[in-house]
């Protein structure tokens, strides 16, 4: 510890408090995960943190004298100065720098009594994220002001009511925790008025005085908080009508003496709400299998709700146990794989799945790495697993582990023999489809009516063989289809039970005539129902004749739902590495042309780290985006299983590296022979940024006013950007802060006033803009889009030159043969005339929408209506 008494806290960090309390925010997103996991505070170590802010001293004597006032451990603190440490939260330099919306203290409100009179509940009005300045921690308003500066003691306080509470509760537990500092009653009735006066925290409403559309999004009083309590009781209520079906099916077994020479067979699910698509099939399959031969020696339990609770219960006798393994599935499969064969080691456990290796190295070291595996299903399992069921027949029992040997002439698997790992040769693909029979229409879903999300697959196959991807290679080139019919009656049920959102299986939806017809029934059923409300696909890759027409079909019927358009990149090189051919740049181009002139969404999935990228080429496909106005959604590229990128000689053509994703689910590529670890950090720093800046908004028209002023393309503005981040956090430390926290939140960094700010001070002294009434409409427009809590709309500004209008004319210049170069023909902004600028939230996202971002594919929406929004989801009357 020596040489750190002079640390400080980095200006680049800021306080969380939300439904989980008080938080130092998670940092560095990596696949959806934070690097850096949140760190809890209780207030001891919020004292400390603020001590580092105001003196930079850390020895032991002063975390002692904290941890001994606030009734906490020295040792803890200890800990979490080593924490920030390896977060990078601690910085030697004195650096100052200036700090908008600190000029004063915010004045106490009286205490209002009607409120105390009551036994009302009040809770945090939305999830927060709070500025340390001195001694102090800020709440900052919208347009930049102080709307509440609080000690430590006042802090705790305010974080009582991250649950509902009653005054009088919060304040019982402020008093426990805080002792001789805490607030007195009569202080404590005060502040919450205080609280109330500046919106930190407003009444709870409840549940019985909630209108249909809040009781669906979860809020408005502090709608994360309802929506979490809103899912675990659709899970509470889906297993207690799962365990209810599990014990009538124990009963009629019990009272069936022929069952006693029947083997149960059980499915582990693991993904909560979902209705497990490809573990019902293989279950309506084997119940079907040779006129149903297999029921005279296996049962197939209904409840697909396995819980570590229920082991013990169904390992109670021999069984077979079946898991689909995907990245989100594998490591809780495994886990539950192990736990049932020690207790019951005679069971048969089954695996497959796209996470289940395929590639004859990687299958046996995963059979010789995991014991508790004993067969490992290849490709489509429902003719796999009923030959598999059928060869074990007799061959499992009670005192003995299941004798493999008689699988060795069923296709499509691997296992173990003793010592030796047999693997037998692949099984031809299901030609009829329609052979499987529907798990959706069978009634054994029937627990999944109302939940959020189900799963449907109108065809299988995937013409196409990217090196990252192992769709292609999974379930076979040739595309095959289900009856339209069959798929038709699938999309009744699902609308009939109120089931909110659909995703839909296929690798290439739109490239069939046919599914332009499925996309008009399931408008025509949201027009009946009400429901589903989002319907997400995978666009075809190379195909986009109807994509444009099924879009437009969902848009129209107020289905949210996105043309998507999985490019990966537009590098040519990079395009030839991977074995994939794009769709021309000529009809993507009209495309977007089109769906801008429709007012449609177009989104395009991007990859970054592809064996062949370069930095140059991601940023390339970056500004590639920014000028077609379309929003890309950029995932890293996953080491998946069995893709041809995972063949061993492919890897060591291309020098691939690997490593394990912060949430142990993924195998990330992190360099390769054309970029190196460094290259792969860069590039996520400048994701990040790029999602911040242009997808959520956060700096989008700043940065297109800064490339009509300089030339500069918007994508080498952000590099700017980073570049300076990079050398000295301290000197824009907001916005460094957000690039490291802000997308896993979607949460202003206290103010996006001080965001603006930022970038304001940037363009003047970094890039030369001039701060004139022309960047002024710029910042004055560039704060208004972003959403913020408590905000009153519409909301109307005046602006002293008309950006509206030259965003307008921005728009008509790339549509019309300038994408590249438009401002080269762009009038002036500091030309136009005063106008007002009038923005408007429909979605109510600054009710909703604050630290609750929903799912990219269904919902994804985090901007504001105005005259320069880009396309946003239409509003849900139902």
């Amino acid at each position: 510890m020596s040489g750190r008494s002079s640390q400080r806290l980095t200006r680049a960090v800021m306080l969380l408090l939300d439904f989980e309390g008080v938080r130092l925010p998670g940092l560095d997103t990596i696949s959806g995960r934070a690097k850096f996991p949140p760190l809890p505070l209780d207030l001891a170590e919020l004292a400390y943190v603020v001590h580092l802010v105001e003196t930079g001293g850390d020895g032991p004597q002063a975390r002692q004298e904290i941890a001994d006032r606030y009734n906490g451990s020295a040792e803890a603190l200890a800990e979490l100065h080593e924490a920030m440490i390896d977060r990078g939260l601690l910085v030697s330099d004195e650096t100052g720098g200036e700090a908008i919306g600190s000029g004063g203290q915010d004045a106490p409100a009286p205490p209002a009594h009607n409120l105390f009179d009551t036994a009302v509940r009040f809770t945090l009005a939305s999830p927060r994220l709070f500025r340390l300045n001195q001694s102090r921690i800020e709440a900052i308003g919208f347009g930049g002001e102080l709307d509440a500066a609080l000690s430590p003691i006042e802090f705790q306080a305010l974080s009582c009511f991250f649950k509902p509470k009653t005054w009088a509760q919060a304040h019982a537990a402020h008093a426990k925790t805080c002792d001789s500092d805490a607030l007195s009653e009569i202080e404590f009735r005060t502040f919450v008025a205080r609280l109330l006066n500046v919106g930190l925290i407003e009444r709870y409403i409840e549940d019985h005085e909630l209108s249909p559309d809040q009781r669906r999004r979860g809020g408005p009083a502090f709608g994360g908080e309802r929506a979490s309590r809103r899912n675990w009781e659709r899970f509470q209520n889906l297993n207690e009508q799962m365990r209810d079906l599990g014990t009538s099916f124990d009963a009629n077994r019990r009272a069936d003496l022929a069952s006693a020479t029947r083997l149960t067979v059980y499915s582990v699910h693991q993904n909560g709400t979902i209705p497990p698509l490809a573990l019902g099939m293989m279950l309506e399959y084997a119940n079907a299998f040779e006129n149903g031969m297999l029921q005279r020696h296996f049962d197939f339990h209904p409840d697909f709700l396995i819980r570590t609770s229920k082991l013990r219960r169904f390992c109670r006798n021999t069984g077979v146990f079946l898991f689909s393994n995907y990245n989100w599935s594998h490591a809780s499969n495994c886990r539950v794989s192990r736990r049932v064969k020690e207790l019951s080691p005679s069971s048969l456990t089954i695996h497959g799945g796209p996470n289940t290796p395929k590639y004859r190295d990687d299958a046996e070291r995963y059979l010789r790495d995991n014991p508790d595996v004993d067969v490992i299903v290849r490709g489509e399992g429902e003719e796999t697993l009923a030959q598999v069921l059928k060869a074990m027949i007799g061959r499992i029992g009670p005192d003995h582990p299941p004798d493999l040997s008689a699988l060795s002439d069923v296709l499509g698997i691997a296992y173990r023999d003793g010592d030796k790992i047999v693997m037998t040769p692949d099984r031809p693909r299901i030609t009829d489809l329609d052979a499987i029979p529907s798990p959706i229409l069978s009634g054994r879903f029937s627990p999944y009516k109302g939940t959020e999300l189900g799963i449907i697959e109108t065809n299988r196959g995937c013409p196409y063989s990217c090196a990252f991807c192992d769709w292609g290679s999974a379930i076979g080139t040739r595309i095959r289809k289900f009856s339209l019919d069959r798929v038709f009656a699938e999309l009744e049920w699902f609308a009939r039970n109120e089931v909110s959102g659909l995703m839909c299986a296929d690798a290439n939806f739109g490239i069939f005539p046919r599914d332009v017809e499925i996309a008009q029934k399931v408008a025509e059923l949201k027009a009946e129902y009400g429901y589903p409300r989002a319907f997400s696909v995978s666009f075809a890759k190379n195909s986009t004749k109807f994509t444009r027409q099924i879009v437009e079909i969902f848009a129209k019927a107020g289905i949210i739902s996105k043309g998507n358009i999985a490019v990966q990149t537009m590098d040519t090189a990079t395009l030839s590495t991977i074995q994939r051919s794009n769709i021309k740049l000529e009809k993507f181009d009209e495309l977007t042309e089109e769906f801008r002139r429709l007012g449609l969404p177009l989104w395009v999935d991007l990859m970054f780290g592809l064996p062949g990228q370069t930095v140059e080429s991601f940023c390339n496909d970056l500004q590639e985006c920014i000028d077609r106005a379309v929003f890309p959604r950029i995932f890293m590229t996953e080491l998946l299983p069995n893709s041809p990128m995972n063949d061993p000689e492919f890897k060591d053509r291309y020098s691939i590296e690997t490593e394990i994703s912060p949430d142990g689910f993924k195998n990330l590529v992190v360099a390769c022979s054309t970029f190196s670890r460094d290259d792969f950090e860069y590039m996520n720093r400048l994701r990040l940024m790029f999602v911040l800046g242009d997808v959520i908004g956060m700096l989008r028209h700043i940065v297109h006013y800064a490339r009509a002023e300089t030339g500069l393309r918007e994508i080498e503005i952000y590099q700017r950007l980073v570049a300076a981040i990079d050398e000295d956090r301290e000197k824009y430390p907001i916005i460094a802060f957000s690039i490291r926290a802000v997308p896993g939140l979607l949460i202003p960094p206290a103010s996006w006033a001080l965001v603006v700010h930022e970038a304001h001070r940037f363009l003047t002294e970094e890039l030369g803009v001039a701060d004139d009434a022309a960047l002024a409409s710029v910042i004055r427009v560039q704060l208004a889009v972003l959403p913020s809590p408590g905000r009153q709309m519409p909301d109307q500004i005046r602006l002293p030159h008309d950006y509206g209008r030259w965003h307008e004319d921005l728009v008509e210049a790339a549509l019309n043969g300038h994408r590249q170069d438009w401002e080269t023909v762009l009038p002036k902004l500091r030309d136009m005339p005063a106008a007002t600028f009038m923005v408007e939230d429909p979605d109510k996202i600054c009710e909703f929408g604050i630290g609750s971002a929903e799912d990219g594919d269904l919902y994804g929406n985090f901007e504001l209506r105005s005259p320069v929004s880009r396309w946003v989801p239409p509003e849900d009357e139902g």
